[in-house]
């Protein structure tokens, strides 16, 4: 799940709307089947979580970003000043 760090290191909180609409979305399509229609929104829910998993970034963007995270993660871990990385000890 990709969410926005802070400048201070802190993570964006999460946003559940799309879980909860996913999990509304079979009811709704299951009360439109017994009308008579087509539902469509488990298809939307599903797009909804896609997007957020991803950040809604292309493919490409998304691991030029990845790939930039990792390099200020290991120039922090060698003791280099790096806004919005902050490290914690785990132990």
């Amino acid at each position: 799940m990709v969410r926005e760090i802070g400048s201070d290191g802190t993570l964006a909180p999460l946003d559940l709307m799309p879980a909860a609409l996913a999990l509304d979305a079979r009811y709704f399509d299951a009360s439109a089947a017994a009308a008579g229609a087509v539902g469509i929104s488990s298809l939307i829910a599903e797009r909804r979580i896609q997007g957020q998993k991803t950040g809604n970034l292309s493919a490409g963007l998304r691991e030029a970003a990845f790939e930039r995270a990792e390099v200020q993660i290991l120039d922090k871990l060698q003791g280099h000043s790096v806004v919005g990385v902050l490290l914690l000890d785990q132990r």
